[in-house]
């Protein structure tokens, strides 16, 4: 018996049985880049931007940044806080399609907005869960260049666990968590759901929501959405009246698809949000080695763009300069990976105060000697700012 005589006899079986045929017209998702598969606007963009994402719930909502060996630049995708340390995204996010192997770092930014980030300090992944059919075919197609299977939305989620480091606390425990529970199947089509995320086609480091409903159902476990979406916000939660249903995965111009947290997916969540030592039978468990940094945000109150050079231990001393900020387009974080550094401004109306006292010559700005200040960040690793006062 051929496949075609087979699937003929399937389907008489299933509809004599008086039982729904389930459609089959899930695409095979689209992969744009090598860790976020194609997903589009339907219609007009009705997404808005969040301006203060700092505040509940919108805080449960961040940045994950996604790095793997031999990628030219990191991938982001959208993250939600569903445990005491554990959040909540896509799968295709955190093993890539493209690049063999485990990522190098997985990294949560709660509620940045542009870049800058001061109220919650950077979080570093430590393990990760996959639903294990996923992870399959993620690895599958990036070993043997094998096609997704047209059901992997319904697969296509994953757990990331940030442990808090020594002296921080928990992220959950700061900011809270967001409820998840099971899509029912059996209700009609919700017309009211939300989703959140960090679109690639936006400003960087951006939230934005939009305001959508459930149109379709597909295969066993994916909904079919007119949620507005792009690269970036997979692993985006779609939220009906408070509580987590289900993440964004793929899209096309006409449905944007979003895998459903089932009762067994939800067994399985609670598990690992909960226990040190979790029982899954659905989810694969991968361990990361994580490297965590002190991140320095420079700032000022100047009128004119503050040039800033820096000098930090990296196999020795390494300098930096000259590095401009304006206070409108503040400097991205500079990480480091020891608490002590040595920093000096200036700009060009002269109205900086500085008073550095430790002469050091820079050789990346033809020797030049500069009055330059200490600072040590301290024995915690996290976030800092640091502020240039003017006259």
């Amino acid at each position: 018996m051929n496949l075609t005589s087979l699937f003929i006899l399937l389907t008489l079986f299933w509809n004599a049985a008086g039982l729904p045929l389930i459609p089959r017209d899930l695409p095979r998702p689209k992969v744009k880049n090598s860790l976020l598969h194609f997903i589009d606007i339907i219609g007009a963009d009705d997404r808005t931007e969040i301006t203060i994402p700092s505040l509940p719930p919108h805080e449960k909502v961040g940045l994950i940044t996604v790095t793997f060996k031999g990628a030219k630049k990191s991938g982001h995708c959208t993250g939600t806080l569903i445990g005491e340390d554990t959040v909540l995204t896509a799968a295709h996010c955190v093993l890539s399609d493209i690049y063999e192997g485990l990522p190098e770092s997985i990294t949560f930014d709660p509620s940045p907005r542009g870049g800058r980030n001061f109220i919650y300090p950077r979080e570093y992944a430590s393990e990760f869960w996959v639903v294990r059919s996923a992870a399959e075919a993620l690895y599958l197609k990036a070993r043997f260049a094998e096609e997704l299977p047209l059901d992997f939305n319904d697969m296509d989620m994953a757990v990331i666990r940030f442990k808090a480091l020594p002296g921080r606390q928990s992220i959950g425990e700061k900011l809270g968590v967001m409820p998840i529970k099971p899509y029912d199947f059996s209700a009609p089509l919700p017309k009211a759901v939300t989703s959140l995320g960090y679109p690639g086609d936006k400003p960087k480091r951006t939230l934005w929501q939009t305001e959508c409903q459930v149109l379709k159902l597909f295969d066993l476990q994916t909904l079919g959405t007119d949620c507005d979406a792009h690269t970036g916000q997979s692993g985006s939660p779609v939220i009906e009246k408070g509580e987590v249903i289900g993440v964004v995965g793929a899209g096309t111009a006409v449905n944007t698809y979003v895998t459903a947290i089932t009762p067994k997916f939800l067994t399985e969540l609670k598990e690992i949000t909960t226990k040190t030592h979790p029982r899954t039978k659905i989810f694969e468990n991968y361990k990361l080695e994580r490297k965590p940094y002190y991140r320095l945000f420079f700032k000022h109150t100047c009128k004119a763009p503050v040039t800033i050079a820096v000098r930090y231990p990296f196999h020795g001393w390494k300098s930096l300069g000259w590095l401009n900020i304006k206070n409108e387009e503040p400097l991205p974080g500079l990480e480091l990976d020891a608490r002590e550094f040595y920093y000096f401004g200036v700009n060009a109306e002269r109205s900086l105060r500085w008073d550095g006292n430790h002469k050091f010559k820079i050789e990346s700005l033809i020797n030049a000697e500069l009055n330059m200040r200490h600072a040590d960040l301290g024995p915690i690793i996290t976030d800092h700012e640091l502020n240039f006062d003017c006259k």
